[in-house]
């Protein structure tokens, strides 16, 4: 009998071993080792848009996750993953360190992975990508994270979700501006804006700026050693370029589980020709509706 994606991060059915032991059987017939690495990292991809999302860490390197979201040709994104920290936990950790137990395509826009800590969580997560038509520079991700308490007793769980966008590509001037708050955050430049929200508020959030020598957001919620929590500050901000984070405080009862969906849309900013066009059309709309009436 085929095991669902939740059986398999619960243990469920049979063990997590077994499974993982099969898989390692088939690569291994199929000549293995190079393969298993090439099926970390996938892409998804919609009209105009596409991802990669690399389930598992690179020696030497702190990005995985999502790495890449390409609109119309252009790297949107460096990152965006997430940490988490266990009550009494001296600190965060990356959620990419756990057991990967579930890595795979979903259709030819869907990309799921799921981890697992024995005794503890298990997380799985759902990338979908809707892209829009060729030049439109619309673009949309539909994530959704659901964590379920492992343990048999109710267990608190601080929950990081990071964001490093790059709008407009890597070679852009990084003259971004970033304003919000729990409800969402809105990150634009000269050309592009992209606005993150999710199903369920967040409980903290701060926007920090970062170049290459100072990783104000990222290196204390990256930090193992050292208890860190969102301030609520930095909205808003214009600093370059920017980064932004959430937080949940997550108490699970026993086996409980928790969804939290995220929808991050990219869109073109219009050029000011054509925004003063487009509004001077409404004017003459509503002005030709006013005598209409009359």
């Amino acid at each position: 009998m085929a095991l669902s994606v939740g059986e398999i991060l619960k243990g469920e059915g049979t063990s997590v071993k077994r499974v993982l032991g099969f898989f390692l059987f088939v690569c291994l017939l199929l000549g293995a080792a190079e393969s298993a690495r090439s099926q970390t990292t996938f892409a998804a991809t919609n009209n105009n848009s596409y991802i990669f999302v690399d389930a598992v860490p690179v020696a030497g390197f702190n990005e995985n996750g999502l790495i890449n979201w390409f609109v119309d040709n252009t790297s949107q994104l460096v990152q965006q993953w997430y940490w988490f920290r266990t009550a009494g936990a001296p600190g965060q950790t990356a959620l990419g360190t756990l057991d990967l137990v579930v890595n795979q395509l979903v259709g030819s826009n869907g990309i799921e992975i799921g981890y697992r800590s024995n005794g503890v969580f298990a997380a799985s997560i759902c990338y979908t990508i809707t892209g829009g038509a060729n030049s439109s520079g619309y673009s949309l991700i539909t994530e959704t994270l659901t964590i379920t308490n492992l343990s048999g007793s109710t267990r608190s769980i601080a929950w990081f979700e990071y964001s490093d966008l790059d709008l407009s590509g890597p070679s852009s001037t990084f003259n971004d501006f970033a304003s919000g708050n729990v409800n969402g955050i809105t990150q634009s430049d000269s050309l592009m804006t992209a606005s993150v929200t999710h199903s369920l508020t967040p409980d903290a959030f701060q926007i920090a700026s970062t170049n290459i020598y100072n990783w104000l957001l990222f290196d204390p919620i990256d930090d193992s050693g050292t208890v860190f929590n969102l301030n609520n500050s930095g909205s808003p901000s214009s600093t370059g370029d920017v980064t932004f984070a959430f937080q949940w405080n997550l108490t699970l009862a026993a086996n409980e589980g928790v969804t939290i969906t995220t929808t991050k849309e990219m869109n073109l900013i219009p050029e000011p020709g054509t925004a003063l066009l487009l509004v001077l059309g409404i004017a003459g709309l509503m002005a030709a509706h006013r005598r209409r009436q009359k």
